[in-house]
């Protein structure tokens, strides 16, 4: 389904180019590649309009999908333009490599193992072409510029990102399978693993693993490590606009179990991510978890949160003053089991799980010779 969307033309850049944006959400939000949610289709008419971050997503529209639908071809669309900071330097798509085409960048530095800007370097290997590196890092700089001014923890160094040359390699080095498409540890240089490119690539997986792990290294910069994991991945999969994607990987298993826990599961199965089935459906509580706590309290309420973290207060604290309860009142109110799933009346249309292999017709048996 093609998303409603408006546009935007803003002047910026050195040479005063206007450029053409698409507008997602209150401002705050660019158009992502990843999909995510925005509010109860059952009930949108009465949720507080603005409390959220993607409360723009129109009301009609979400009736039918249940969930905002991101188009990844808007990055690639010939209406993108190039975007700039408030110093005038392009970032963003298009704004290092245009197709294979290496830019003329104040900030792009080249060399024969490395490429980089002033935030991200990737080191190249054979599961991507120098271009296409360029690009991952665009997606990088997009969320890094988008997710700072709503999680308030700018970069201040050089964020090491490693592709792993091949599945062996990212099974051997990380121990992980590709259902987990990045690692994340803000502790550590490479801060950010990422399953083969030509792997992330053709899932279509590319923008949304770029902005999740930038939002979970911000969150984890911004609190120093505070948030439990259920937050941690619940947020970055609500900042990234995740929903649409984790609810075609849990679809998978709907016609023989739930696919939403309870907190107390979805803590369990998400340290460590051990098993596709349960790690997925873990990732998908989390997140309805983090979207009911932002779009029903307000993203605001995150924020304050985040910033008496930040000032070191402990989660206990931090959540009463955001939301004057206690940290295990606040899980308790956001239990999935009991809020649901955002469902809208094209809910079902889509096979819940790939149709099984039909068997083979019997084998004619061979006409005898009528001569």
């Amino acid at each position: 389904m093609s998303r409603p969307h408006a546009s935007r033309r803003t002047s910026g850049g050195a040479n005063g180019h206007t450029t053409r944006r698409t507008v997602a959400a209150a401002g705050a939000c660019t158009v992502l590649a990843a999909l995510g949610l925005c509010a109860l289709a059952s009930c949108a008419a009465s949720l507080p309009q603005g409390k959220g971050l993607f409360w723009r997503y129109p009301r009609e529209r979400l009736h039918v999908d249940g969930f905002p639908n991101s188009q990844a071809k808007d990055y690639f669309s010939p209406e993108w333009g190039t975007l700039y900071d408030e110093r005038g330097i392009a970032y963003g798509p298009n704004s290092l490599y245009l197709g294979d085409e290496r830019l003329p960048h104040p900030e792009l530095v080249v060399t024969d193992s490395t490429v980089q800007n002033r935030w991200f370097r990737v080191r190249l290997n054979r599961s991507a072409t120098e271009p296409a590196w360029g690009h991952f890092i665009e997606l990088l700089d997009l969320a890094r510029h988008d997710l700072t001014p709503l999680i308030g923890a700018p970069l201040n160094h050089l964020v090491d990102v490693v592709g792993a040359r091949d599945l062996d390699q990212y099974r051997a080095l990380w121990g992980k399978e590709y259902w987990v498409t990045h690692l994340v540890d803000w502790r550590a240089s490479p801060a950010l693993v990422f399953e083969p490119i030509n792997v992330l690539s053709p899932r279509g997986l590319t923008a949304h693993s770029t902005r999740n792990a930038v939002a979970q290294l911000l969150l984890q910069h911004r609190t120093q490590g505070k948030l439990p994991a259920w937050m941690l991945y619940g947020l970055a999969s609500y900042l990234a606009e995740e929903g649409n994607l984790l609810v075609n990987f849990v679809n998978e298993f709907r016609p023989r179990r739930t696919v939403v826990l309870s907190p107390e599961e979805t803590m369990r199965h998400l340290e460590p991510l051990a098993d596709r089935e349960n790690g997925r459906i873990a990732l998908y509580s989390a997140f309805l978890m983090a979207w009911h706590l932002s779009e029903r309290w307000g993203f605001d309420r995150v924020q304050t949160m985040l910033a008496a973290l930040a000032g070191g207060d402990d989660l206990d604290a931090a959540c009463r003053k955001a939301w004057k309860r206690s940290y295990a009142q606040v899980v308790a109110m956001l239990d999935p089991r009991k809020l649901g799933e955002p469902q809208g009346s094209g809910f079902g249309m889509q096979p819940a799980a790939p149709p099984a292999a039909q068997p083979q017709p019997p084998a004619k048996p061979p006409q005898k010779d009528r001569h």
